[in-house]
């Protein structure tokens, strides 16, 4: 085998402008949110709704900001086997929240049940009804919380108040769209397996998480009043779930975020089913598959069927990918556009990129939109 390459003076492109461009929005994106909270950080202030999803929620700011695009582009083959228990219970899990129908009936009482007649709350606010009503609401109410880690947070008094016995090794059993915390675990899920899973689902399941949390601590027995919410700098107002208006407003809420909900699980679901058929492979290829760069990058981003996955941002990988399409071409015939783009659909939908990559490095040549091949892998 012979690399031959372009001498014709085209501009190379690395990938490295949409990248940059996707990093860049990607951080507009998040910015408004993030950049307070580092503002506060620094000042050593505190936000009863907002801190949570930095301090509960383990994922840096510094990470949350970084965009990554995603396995096969991100992330490495030892990752994934790194990651394979984590990658399949999460599954499980997944799997088994949205197999169930959202249940809209617990009106956000785990906040109360947690400073139900405790001498202390948890947060350093007063109670909106003062300490005997909260405890009269929890007592008045049916508690029916299916989410461990609020669970887990009830006083002693208020735990056997509750329906449901979740523990921390059943969760599949519990877990149910309409829980705001199963909502906004959406966001764990996918910063636990980044950057296997891309930036972007992160992004899309933290901007649900942070309008998860603002409700949940609307609803909460809390007095906020005087706090002001990012982004938008609205002041907070109390969800009055002990009323029959509040636990209206509180379910239209969960069934809005159960919706938003569902296509975001629907692509981590996704995302770790593919996970898990890649290492399968990468285990069945054994020694073999840590040989041949060329051939592991092709048989990171090129499926079962011979199509793309996703076009390579990394310039070294995007080489490979171009060079493996420049085989399609045979050497000293003229291709119309039409025919380039035909035979460059076949293996994913932007052809366009396909074909402009292709001539910008050196791959292939155009005039007059006519297209022959000029570089790449020969055989000899």
């Amino acid at each position: 085998m012979v690399s031959t390459s372009s001498t014709d003076g085209t501009r190379p492109t690395d990938g490295t402008s949409s990248t940059a461009e996707s990093a860049a929005r990607h951080r507009a994106r998040l910015a408004p949110y993030v950049e307070p909270h580092l503002a506060r950080r620094r000042d050593g202030l505190a936000h009863p709704v907002h801190d949570f999803l930095f301090t509960y929620y383990s994922f840096s700011p510094a990470k949350l900001l970084d965009w990554q695009p995603g396995w096969p582009a991100s992330g490495s083959a030892a990752l994934i086997e790194k990651r394979l228990t984590l990658v399949s219970s999460t599954l499980e899990l997944l799997r088994a929240t949205a197999s169930r129908t959202a249940t809209l009936a617990c009106f956000g009482l785990h906040e109360w049940a947690m400073v139900h007649r405790a001498a202390r709350t948890r947060h350093p606010m007063p109670l909106r009804l003062g300490a005997g009503a909260t405890d009269e609401v929890v007592e008045s109410h049916r508690i029916s919380c299916s989410h461990f880690d609020a669970f887990r947070f009830f006083t002693p008094s208020a735990a056997p108040l509750n329906q449901l016995r979740p523990r921390s090794d059943d969760r599949p059993a519990y877990e149910q769209p309409g829980c705001l915390h199963a909502t906004m675990d959406l966001y764990k899920h996918a910063f636990r397996l980044w950057p296997l899973v891309g930036s972007d689902l992160v992004a899309d399941c933290f901007e649900l998480a942070w309008a998860v949390r603002t409700v949940d601590m609307r609803a909460a027995p809390y007095d906020l009043t005087g706090t002001r919410l990012d982004p938008t700098g609205e002041p907070w107002t109390p969800i009055r779930i002990e009323t029959a208006e509040g636990k209206q407003e509180y379910v239209a809420w969960q069934r809005r975020f159960a919706e938003r909900a569902t296509p975001l699980r629907a692509r981590l679901i996704e995302a770790c089913e593919r996970l898990l058929e890649d290492a399968a492979r990468i285990q069945a290829a054994g020694p073999d598959y840590g040989g041949d760069m060329d051939d592991r990058v092709l048989a990171n981003f090129v499926g079962s069927d011979g199509r793309l996955r996703t076009i390579p941002t990394k310039h070294s990988k995007l080489m490979v990918v171009l060079d493996r399409l420049a085989q399609e071409f045979e050497p000293g015939r003229s291709y119309p556009e039409a025919d380039v783009n035909d035979i460059l659909q076949q293996f994913h939908p932007d052809y366009a990129a396909l074909r402009r990559y292709l001539v910008e490095n050196g791959f292939m040549t155009r005039e007059d939109n006519v297209y022959w091949r000029s570089g790449g892998t020969f055989d000899v």
